[in-house]
């Protein structure tokens, strides 16, 4: 084992060690121990603490690998998705969170699709249900792809096999998860939130004081034969690439349960303002940072590395010590983690309060509740364990299928609850699986556009057309 490995070793152990910290000391906090203050921490969670967990729960290994990857190998163009992400995250602040907070603390629900039902008044509990098993088809591939991430940072980092990484990160998460709920999820995300947005605004800044003065990033990126401009030309191509970026990936915020969990979560809708600020201010920060990274590492990654998906990584060691290096990196791992506890809680939530009381027949009580809840964490760990145990699939294409087809399902059924009177119950499920199926089948098709563009405007269109049906056909009754 190597001298970098060993302090990697002792990085990994003393950070997983804090972050259990803060699982059991949310849990002395909680006034009650019951499935209310677990799955929603009393919606109590403060502004301050609400935004930033919301964005490091949005934002995983993507930040670190992902973006700054495609920057340094494609250049400029790509810049039009974090600019998207940007927006759409502000928007999504500005027209969901305050209304999504009042109307499921108004109804009393603490999941998403339990929320479509009491809004929609399905007595059938169908909405419910098929909400909540989409939840757990799109969001589970969604953790698994973490624990892929986790499982290739001990491969690369630690020196550890593959399959011993995947364990550990979802033993890590069951331990800090089970023991708080979503108060510690909340206080984890918010300090690697933090701790994440230090780490990525330093490295590329270090990274630039450092190149000679002969050397600038734009004679790089010519020698590359990379373009650093937002649009390269002109062509009907190159602007239909830059819309399908920006639109694609932010559009699906609208439907993404972890991220809408943390709002319904938040003590007072009427700051949902200075959220939005102190949300806003993050996301700008950590995305125009991590693109940063992409473009120094044009000029200071000299000669380029054999793995151009860890450019970032590789600036790191060039940087610091490989002790510091260590502890910097632990940044890539707080990105992962931050985003897979938020997806099982929200598993573990639909298990608990839509699957559970229809396979069980009735409402469990209370402490029963919180223990299915736990149970369901353990449960939906293993079987993201199990999609990521295979090696079958990449991070990107695990996070695309399931970031698309959240967003389409969710996304536009939100908005309408939210914005619209007219919907009705079997509009929004037609609507759902609609934008399910586009999401989750887009991908098959080498097509330029992203799936929720279409995704939406067909799951808009069916729910207004399933909807005008329903109501003309109750008015014939």
């Amino acid at each position: 084992m190597t001298v970098a490995s060993q302090y990697g070793l002792l990085a990994f152990g003393l950070y997983a060690a804090a972050l259990i910290g803060v699982g059991l000391w949310a849990r002395e906090q909680a006034k009650r121990q019951d499935d209310s203050n677990f799955l929603l921490a009393d919606r109590n969670l403060n502004f301050w603490v609400g935004a930033i967990s919301a964005n490091a729960s949005d934002m995983s290994a993507w930040l670190f690998l992902g973006l700054p990857f495609v920057l340094y190998t494609q250049g400029g163009i790509r810049l039009w998705t974090p600019i998207g992400l940007l927006i759409f995250m502000f928007l999504s602040w500005r027209l969901v969170a305050a209304p999504l907070r009042r109307q499921t603390g108004a109804y009393g629900v603490s999941t998403l699709s339990s929320y479509l039902g009491a809004r929609l008044r399905d007595s059938s509990g169908i909405l419910r249900a098929t909400g909540a098993i989409l939840t757990l088809f799109f969001l589970t591939p969604y953790v698994g792809a973490g624990l892929i991430a986790v499982g290739r940072y001990c491969e690369t980092l630690l020196g550890l096999p593959y399959h011993t990484g995947c364990v550990l990160g979802a033993a890590l998460v069951i331990a800090y998860t089970t023991a708080g709920g979503l108060a510690a999820v909340a206080w984890v995300d918010f300090v690697q939130g933090m701790f994440l947005l230090v780490v990525i605004a330093l490295v590329p800044w270090l990274a630039y004081q450092a190149l000679p003065p002969d050397q600038t990033i734009a004679a790089a990126a010519r020698a590359k034969g990379v373009s650093l401009a937002l649009l390269p030309d002109w062509r009907g191509a190159t602007l239909l690439q830059a819309a399908s970026l920006c639109l694609g990936w932010g559009v699906g915020y609208f439907g993404q349960p972890h991220i809408l969990d943390k709002f319904m979560a938040m003590r007072d809708p009427d700051k949902m303002r200075a959220s939005t600020l102190i949300s806003t201010a993050w996301q700008l920060l950590a995305l125009g940072s991590s693109a940063a990274c992409g473009l120094v590492a044009l000029a200071f990654v000299q000669p380029p590395p054999q793995d151009p998906q860890l450019v970032f990584v590789d600036m790191v060691q060039r940087l610091f010590s490989p002790m510091m290096a260590a502890g910097v990196l632990c940044a890539v791992l707080a990105a992962t983690l931050s985003s897979m506890d938020s997806q099982i809680l929200v598993l573990a939530s639909v298990i608990a309060h839509d699957l559970a009381p229809r396979l069980l027949g009735g409402t469990p009580k209370p402490k029963q509740m919180l223990w299915i809840a736990r149970g369901g964490i353990v449960v939906m760990s293993l079987t993201a364990l199990a999609i990521a145990w295979s090696e079958s699939q990449t991070i990107y294409n695990l996070v695309e299928f399931c970031w698309m087809g959240l967003g389409c399902a969710f996304g536009p059924v939100v908005l309408l609850c939210l914005y619209s009177c007219f919907i009705t119950a079997p509009g929004a499920l037609a609507a759902m699986l609609t934008g399910g199926a586009i999401g989750a089948c887009w991908s098959v098709f080498d097509l330029p556009l992203s799936a929720p563009l279409p995704g939406f405007t067909a799951a808009v269109v069916v729910a207004y057309g399933v909807s005008l049906f329903d109501r003309y056909r109750d008015s014939r009754d």
